[in-house]
């Protein structure tokens, strides 16, 4: 994640371990392990949150991933709101979840989550993702 954040430090801020709370009474509230901003430079978050990271530590089995990916999409919805709330409504949102070997996308749009069918293991192919993604909220791709 450093290496995407290093390569667009111009364009966006990369955060870990930042509490995220939108909606204590609903629990959406928690620990992002990894988010990126569309600001360059921040010390502190701000919208919009445009990307997250759930990592999980032993992702063995597959419930484990199962288990991050639903923690990527609650982070992703709740990013959704912290926008809106905002002012900065982004119609789309990507996540992921990993265990640093195998790395599973997801893209949320129109209140609807998308589950990428391939698990990327090759660090270019990764890298290569998350330079699409972060190009196409550059580039005016996806506009609030």
């Amino acid at each position: 994640m450093s290496e995407v954040a290093e390569f667009f430090s111009e364009n966006v801020t990369l955060f870990s371990g930042e509490e995220l709370s939108v909606d204590t009474d609903r629990n959406l509230s928690g620990e992002c392990d990894f988010f990126f901003i569309l600001e360059a430079h921040k010390p502190y978050l701000e919208s919009p949150i445009i990307s997250l990271v759930e990592a999980k530590r032993n992702a063995a089995r597959d419930e484990d991933m199962d288990y991050g990916i639903a923690q990527c999409a609650a982070q992703l919805y709740g990013a959704k709101l912290f926008n809106e709330m905002e002012g900065k409504n982004f119609p789309v949102l990507y996540g992921c979840a990993t265990d640093s070997v195998e790395w599973k996308f997801l893209r949320f749009e129109d209140n609807i989550f998308y589950i990428d069918n391939r698990v990327y293991t090759d660090l270019k192919e990764i890298l290569g993702v998350w330079h699409h993604i972060i190009y196409l909220y550059i580039n005016a791709e996806i506009k609030n």
